[in-house]
C-alpha cells in the first residue's frame, strides 16, 4: 500500500510542477507575442523614414521576422 501512497503524492507533486511551467510558458508566449508585434511597427517606422512615406506598406516583413526569431530565442534560452 505504501508503494500506491508514493506513486499518488508523485503523480500530484508532478501535475503541480507541469502546471506552474505551462503557465511560465502562455506568459512566455504573451510576451513573445508582444515584442513581435513592437519590432514589426518599429521595422515599418524604419522603413518609412529609409524611404519616404508610403513605404510603410511595403515593408520587407522578413527582417521583422529574423529580429523577433533572434528575440525569441533569447527569451526562451
Amino acid at each position: 500500500m505504501l508503494a500506491l501512497q508514493d506513486v499518488r503524492e508523485q503523480v500530484e507533486e508532478d501535475t503541480g510542477v507541469t502546471y506552474l511551467r505551462l503557465d511560465a510558458l502562455g506568459d512566455t508566449a504573451a510576451v513573445l507575442d508582444t515584442l513581435y508585434n513592437d519590432v514589426t511597427t518599429l521595422q515599418a517606422i524604419m522603413q518609412m523614414f529609409r524611404c519616404g512615406p508610403g513605404a510603410a506598406a511595403e515593408a520587407d516583413s522578413a527582417t521583422a521576422a529574423g529580429a523577433w526569431g533572434s528575440i525569441a530565442a533569447t527569451a526562451i534560452g
